[in-house]
């Protein structure tokens, strides 16, 4: 008597699996404000084309390379045990887990920080917290459905966030070709600030051996891995690029970005509701003295922005969250 035969298991495909790695490693531009405000656009622009050279590719490279070799469920721990041994795997796993505490941590009270930002009563007193909850149960949901659903969520999201950057990058080329502004690519800069723009951008380019967890539920990792690694490197870096250089060479200017916002100055006076979009709705459709009916014609895009940059953090949160959990999980199988 033939027992019936178990349907294959779906697995996670190429562009899933860069997708998802996107997201381990980026929460789209929304990240970078600190590395423009303190640095200036070309000296940011420099430091994010040079890192993905010393300090994403060979990780990345690592990740590819090991992830075909050995394509095993806990990724990183596995790797650690087979060459130094359980104790030294153990360690490894579970320190991944604690530092993953404290990291995921963040993405949830960025989230609410976004969200305030569009409406502010959505997020007063205890509704910050029971988002930030709701954050993290979502998306830990999200996780128990697998690797493959993660990663074919991270496909739409990613086309989400990034849609309103592409429209805005072609305004701010439109804008400098039509009315050649003044471009501000630096501004006066002090050790500290460059210091800080520096470790903001290594934090902003991490991540990348949360990748390797997921390494048995990839379709082909022996082919898939590689191509995925570069693929991922690239895009995180062209999305990292390439919005602050359209900015600058709209002739805006980078003094104003802080954490959590691009901010727009109105008037000469900041707006704290104002966003990224917002700013360059109104500078962008304005002629280049501020006569006729652009500024009126400018889309009030601030307040639409905000869910997006939301969602990009809840992007990071969901595909990283499972990744700390996974090598834990396989410790405690193998131990």
């Amino acid at each position: 008597m033939h027992m019936a035969s178990q349907p294959a298991r779906r697995k996670m495909r190429f562009l899933p699996l860069i997708a998802a790695t996107y997201f381990m490693v980026s929460g789209g531009p929304y990240g970078i404000e600190d590395i423009l405000g303190g640095a200036g656009f070309a000296k940011a622009i420099v430091i994010l084309l040079v890192l993905p050279f010393l300090w994403c590719l060979p990780t990345a490279l690592m990740i590819g390379e090991l992830a075909s070799a050995i394509p095993a469920e806990g990724g990183f721990y596995v790797w650690v045990r087979r060459a130094l041994g359980p104790f030294w795997g153990y360690q490894e796993g579970w320190l991944s887990l604690s530092a993953s505490i404290f990291d995921m941590a963040i993405y949830p009270s960025i989230f609410v920080l976004y969200l305030g930002k569009f409406s502010p009563a959505l997020t007063d007193g205890w509704r910050g917290y029971l988002w930030s909850l709701a954050v993290v149960v979502l998306c830990c949901l999200w996780n128990l459905r697998g690797a493959p659903a993660v990663g074919d969520g991270s496909v739409w999201m990613f086309v989400l966030l990034l849609a309103p950057f592409a429209v805005f990058m072609v305004l701010g080329v439109w804008h400098g070709v039509a009315h050649h502004p003044a471009v501000q690519w630096s501004q006066p800069l002090s050790a500290d600030a460059l210091s800080t723009a520096i470790l903001v951008a290594m934090w902003n380019y991490m991540g990348w051996d949360n990748a390797s967890t997921v390494a048995q539920e990839v379709e082909n990792p022996q082919r898939n891995y590689p191509r995925a690694m570069f693929g991922a490197t690239a895009l995180v870096a062209v999305t990292y690029i390439l919005p602050p250089a359209a900015m600058a060479f709209a002739g805006l200017s980078s003094a104003g970005f802080t954490t959590g916002d691009w901010v727009c100055r109105r008037g000469g006076r900041r707006h704290h509701r104002c966003g990224y979009v917002q700013r360059a709705g109104h500078e962008l459709l304005t002629p280049a003295h501020g006569h006729g009916g652009g500024r009126h014609a400018a889309l009030d895009g601030g307040q639409a922005q905000q869910p997006r940059r939301a969602v990009g953090k809840r992007g990071a949160v969901r595909a990283g969250l499972g990744t700390g959990a996974q090598a834990a999980l396989r410790a405690a199988h193998l131990d």
